[in-house]
């Protein structure tokens, strides 16, 4: 972060479980939305964003939680 047109985003979960991914813009606009099945342990999603510039939101939302955390893309 900041990245260009593609990012790997890490995260750790206890079980198996369904996680709902969701980036906006800064006006709340959602522009991406994926649900994924993930397994237990180390994870990541590769998300390609081209087209797009500025800061941006992603949230990860699982059974254990939700997380938002800010993200910057340039041209």
């Amino acid at each position: 972060n900041p990245f260009t047109d593609q990012t790997s985003i890490g995260f750790t979960l206890p079980e198996p479980c369904t996680a709902e991914w969701q980036i906006t813009d800064m006006s709340g606009r959602v522009v991406l939305v994926l649900k994924r099945d993930y397994s237990a342990g180390e994870n990541s999603e590769i998300f390609e964003l081209k087209g797009y510039s500025g800061v941006y939101w992603y949230t990860i939302r699982t059974p254990f939680g939700v997380q938002t955390r800010r993200m910057m893309i340039v041209e």
